[in-house]
């Protein structure tokens, strides 16, 4: 359980600030040096008492608390005030008094649990009583040092002046509470060995004196911290009390009850574990001990969604979340908000998790509490993982592990190591994950943890199908067979998964069944309609694998609209992939096997449902306002993404990455649903896209279908689903090309030999014998990558660029309105670094980039459009900009882009003043905000460049601006030519004002054909990066 107070020393130096109030019902207690020089109270729930105090010059007031935390107020002029309380409950207090005074006297916290205050007058102190009193003087300077209690904090200094302390101590009491401050030190410290060790001698060390309340109260310390260690059973066995307590002891004797449940509970005895924290909240309840009840609540709500008790779990962390006080209260609220996480996940609402992981992460990191922050970490990197935003996922585990050690926090160290073999699962990297997941099952071992243990076999069950040993994953599934309560949904998948590798097809259909009407994750609901598709259709039943597979997918599609980011709803519809390449392996499995006077229907269906499940993955787009800068708060994180890219270090200081990884949470997490209605995109039939499309146009996609790839080529007249290599293949050689066309330097043989090889993979089946007038490519889909204008339909053939304009399609929901106006604004931004005060590698000036908006304003001198030429030092500016209706947006200036990091893909502002660091403006920005510009050209580096990787898809800032909205986007794949702007900016601009209904796409193919008759210029390097993106 979280402790309501560390075992601590808590101190205060004057009067008010001291914690003694106790008081008798209805009656003033008087003392004096005469009558009566001694007395015990019995403090009542919530009264106060008084205490008068008649005392003479050289009087001291010994006060010692029992049960309960008191306050003490009232006039003591003059008073000299020490307060130890080691541990809460069981304070000293030594007051110096002077004449008569009254004390008020009562419990800082209301609670029915016996306690009592025993107060004694000096009235006459010896020189021993004087030395004792300078003595606790001293104890109450280091504990206040303790406070407020937190871990991590430095404690050398601390630990040596209580062996000075210790030193001097005279009395039996005196040294054992040396014992305790030390032990408290090294709690504070994060020295949980140590402290273990120091809590064991307190405990001892009150017990030689018959104080059995301190001594329980340093078994209390003692197994807690244990328990941090993960040693439970040790924790188990200490929490029975083998000796003699008191009535005022039940506070402490209920902790260390809470303490047995949890060693019960990740022991692996749950119904127990249930019994006997039901047990632990009659005995907090009663007592009326909020904080311990709301933490008990949390710790019951956790077995029970370990035992599937999802509605009662969620039932009693809301009711934590609502009883926590006092200081504990911020560690409480992270702690529901952490478990309202995982019910959320559980049943498939990402973005509820997201928004309570963040509230977490901010709960506990306002209290420094960083060994549940690194749990937070770890949960959000596992949910990123999922989603494939990798780098990030390695970036908040990389965090959690530095604010954890395997010396003092083994449990949690080993639970970050499972984090990190996720996210290598996901990442492809086997064999880094299986020694991760070797060193947490090490761990667990050793720490007898059955869940954690079964939990690094279910990894461990995955992997060595990675490998397709199915012999030892079998292995591992029938010994898993006994946990029945533990990691359930994640086993039974893995034994469908299982079953259909070993071809037990009848096994499998069982545990479908069982596992259908269960509540599932996302994640697992995406998996277990792959592995139902897969067995449907081994089962000889393809067309219900496809029914299965298309449901799945419009259900997660429907649930991006749910999301709170735009970014947020792409990441998840990037899930439905692996549905998708299961599906169309299937239909070209389906076309392959036609024959006869059925081909033409089938070619027609398959084409169609293919269509389909392009639709499937297009992301709804949230609708621009232009008047909502709520919906922008990305300029914490552009700062921190600014400050790393410029740095001359590549190394990513944790400070830095905790504090991206924070910000990028709150992005993703806060505002509210904006995406106005559902997607009418996913039932839109392929009719409709053909009857759009110009005579000699035609859209081409290319799909994964896992072992190879598939081509769908669309025509007014046709549409037909072929056969292609695979995406590794794809990918491999796009790679290549893309590395020898973006270096001048390299001769146009290699770049056309390069070429050819990806046009022979791509066009040998193609339904046309030649190239196209007029080519839509899925910008979305691996072929998006190309640099489609230098490729040679044939070997021989012309470039693509002779006579064939080229335009990068995304297919949107809920996409564009026509907002063309031929009285348009075109607002021109320029940020040439001028204002820098030396040019430096990363961002040198750009002479050419000023000269645009004279470029742009003579192209368009006898059109309609009116130029507003603007410095890009102001990102209002420019994201006001970008939401004008109908206007035209043009950037000249720096890019940054290719980085799998969310929010690394963006431009650089001119900086505001002379000398200053340039401002950075990433894609976060766009998308947060929207666009409804007409046209948005971007003069700068490689804004359409995305990573070409398979299990790290990034957005690139181009597709972030077409996906806010904007409907016609001009970016390049690679670093661009400051000086060929010159050539290839005016004509795009005098093409586009020659007409009132522009052609983007013929613009560009333009002022592409301009630089590539040029001498200068006449190298693909310079025109074959520009592309062409529109959202249809």
């Amino acid at each position: 359980m979280q402790r309501r107070f560390p075992i601590a020393v808590l101190v205060a130096l004057t009067i008010s600030a001291g914690r003694l109030v106790f008081a008798t019902p209805n009656a003033n207690a008087v003392i004096d040096c005469v009558n009566t020089a001694e007395v015990t109270l019995a403090i009542p729930r919530s009264d106060r008492i008084s205490l008068d105090v008649h005392a003479s010059d050289t009087t001291w007031l010994d006060l010692q608390e029992s049960g309960a935390e008191i306050e003490l107020t009232g006039a003591v002029a003059g008073a000299s005030f020490n307060e130890v309380t080691v541990p809460p409950r069981l304070g000293y207090f030594f007051l110096e008094m002077h004449g008569n005074n009254t004390l008020q006297v009562r419990r800082i916290l209301a609670s029915a649990a016996p306690a009592r205050l025993h107060a004694k007058l000096h009235c006459s102190p010896t020189a021993s009583d004087r030395a004792r009193i300078v003595w606790f003087g001293r104890a109450a300077l280091i504990s206040q040092q303790l406070m407020p209690v937190s871990r991590g904090i430095p404690t050398d200094d601390l630990l040596g002046d209580i062996t000075k302390l210790s030193a001097d101590a005279v009395a039996a009491d005196e040294l054992a509470l040396t014992q305790h401050l030390r032990a408290q030190a090294l709690f504070a410290g994060a020295r949980t060995t140590a402290a273990i060790a120091a809590f064991a001698q307190a405990e001892s060390a009150w017990l030689a004196i018959g104080d059995n309340a301190r001594a329980l109260a340093a078994r209390v310390g003692r197994v807690e911290e244990l328990q941090r260690s993960g040693q439970y059973q040790a924790a188990q066995d200490l929490s029975k009390i083998n000796f003699s307590i008191g009535p005022d002891d039940q506070y402490f004797s209920e902790r260390l009850r809470a303490a047995r449940c949890l060693a019960l509970r990740y022991l692996g005895a749950l119904d127990q574990a249930v019994a006997c924290y039901e047990a632990s909240i009659t005995g907090f309840t009663n007592n009326d001990e909020r904080t311990e009840h709301a933490s008990m609540l949390l710790d019951l709500a956790e077995v029970l969604r370990y035992q599937g008790s999802h509605d009662r779990a969620q039932g009693y962390a809301q009711q934590g979340l609502l009883l926590a006080e006092g200081p504990d209260a911020p560690i409480l609220h992270g702690r529901a908000y952490l478990l309202l996480a995982d019910l959320a996940l559980e049943h498939g609402d990402v973005a509820t998790a997201l928004r309570q992981f963040d509230s977490a992460i901010s709960e506990f990191s306002s209290v420094h509490a960083s060994r549940w922050e690194a749990n937070a970490m770890l949960r959000v990197a596992s949910l990123y993982s999922q989603f494939g935003v990798l780098d990030d996922s390695y970036a908040f585990v990389e965090a959690a592990l530095s604010r954890l050690s395997e010396q003092d926090a083994p449990a949690r160290f080993a639970a970050a190591k499972i984090a990190l073999a996720r996210v290598d699962l996901r990442a492809g990297q086997n064999d880094d994950a299986l020694r991760s997941v070797r060193a947490a099952e090490a761990i667990y071992a050793r720490l007898k943890m059955p869940a954690e243990l079964d939990l690094c076999h279910t990894l461990l069950a995955r992997l060595q199908l990675e490998n397709n040993d199915v012999a030892a994953a079998e292995k591992l599934v029938d010994a898993a067979s006994e946990h029945t309560k533990l990691n359930t949904h994640e086993w039974q998948l893995i034994a469908i998964r299982t079953a259909i590798a070993a071809a037990h097809l009848p096994v499998a259909q069982r545990l479908l069944d069982q596992l259908r009407p269960a509540p599932l994750s996302w994640a697992h609901r995406i998996e277990f309609a792959e592995l139902n598709a897969t067995w449907s259709a081994r089962s000889g039943d393809r067309d219900k694998a496809l029914q299965i597979l298309t449901t799945a997918a419009t259900n997660i599609h429907a649930a991006a609209f749910d999301m709170r980011h735009p970014l947020m709803a792409e990441l998840l519809v990037r899930q439905i992939t692996p549905l998708r390449s299961l599906a169309i392996e299937l239909l070209l499995e389906q076309r392959e096997s036609a024959s006869g006077d059925d081909i033409a229907a089938v070619d027609r269906d398959t084409a169609q449902a293919a269509w389909q499940w392009i639709n499937l993955l297009s992301a709804p787009r949230a609708p621009a306002d232009a008047n909502d800068s709520s919906r922008n708060p990305s300029t914490r994180l552009d700062e921190l993404i600014g400050h790393e890219l410029l740095a001359s270090s590549n190394h990513r200081d944790d400070a830095s990455a905790t504090a991206m990884g924070r910000e990028l949470l709150a992005i993703l997490s806060n505002g509210s649903p904006h995406i106005a209605s559902k997607d009418p995109a996913i039932s839109r039939p392929l009719q409709t896209l053909q009857q759009g499309l110009a005579a000699e146009a035609v859209f081409v996609s290319f799909l994964d279908a896992g072992p190879r790839g598939a081509m769908l080529w669309i025509s007014r007249d046709q549409a037909r689903l072929l056969a292609a290599p695979s995406s590794k293949q794809l990918r491999d050689a796009t790679e290549k090309l893309l590395l020898l066309v973006s270096s001048p330097g390299n001769s146009l043989e290699q770049i056309h030999l390069a070429g050819d090889v990806i046009a022979a993979k791509l066009f040998a089946t193609a339904p046309m014998t030649s190239a196209p007038t007029k080519l839509l490519v899925d910008a979305d889909s691996d072929i998006g990558l190309l640099p489609w204008p230098i490729l040679r339909w044939r070997e021989g053939d012309e470039e693509l660029v002779e006579n064939s304009s080229i335009n990068l399609v995304h297919v949107r929901a809920n996409c564009c309105v026509d907002s063309s106006s031929p009285t348009s604004r075109v607002h021109v931004f320029v940020s040439a670094q001028q204002a820098t005060a030396t040019a430096s590698p990363e961002l040198p000036q750009l002479p050419m980039a000023s000269s645009e908006p004279d470029f742009i304003t003579t192209s368009l001198l006898n059109s309609q459009h009116k130029v507003v030429a603007k410095s890009m030092n102001s990102r209002d500016a420019l994201l006001a900009a970008l939401n004008q209706s109908g206007d035209w947006v043009h950037i000249a200036g720096h890019g940054t882009a290719g980085s799998a990091h969310i929010g690394f893909s963006g431009v650089w502002l001119e900086p505001e003043t002379a000398g200053a660091a340039p401002g950075f403006l990433g894609e976060l920005d766009v998308l947060g905000r929207g666009s409804r510009s007409d046209l948005v050209v971007l003069d700068a580096c490689q804004l359409g460049r995305r990573t070409n990787d398979s299990v790290r898809p990034s957005m690139s800032f181009a597709d972030a601006t077409a996906h806010a909205g904007a409907k016609h986007v001009v970016a390049a794949l690679w670093p661009t030519s400051d000086s060929a702007a010159a050539l290839w900016v005016p004509t795009f601009y005098a093409d586009m004002a020659s007409s009132n209904a522009p052609d983007v796409g013929a613009a560009l193919h333009k002022a592409q054909l301009r630089l590539r008759s040029s001498r200068s210029f006449h190298h693909p390097f310079y025109w074959a990066s520009l592309m062409h993106i529109e959202s249809i």
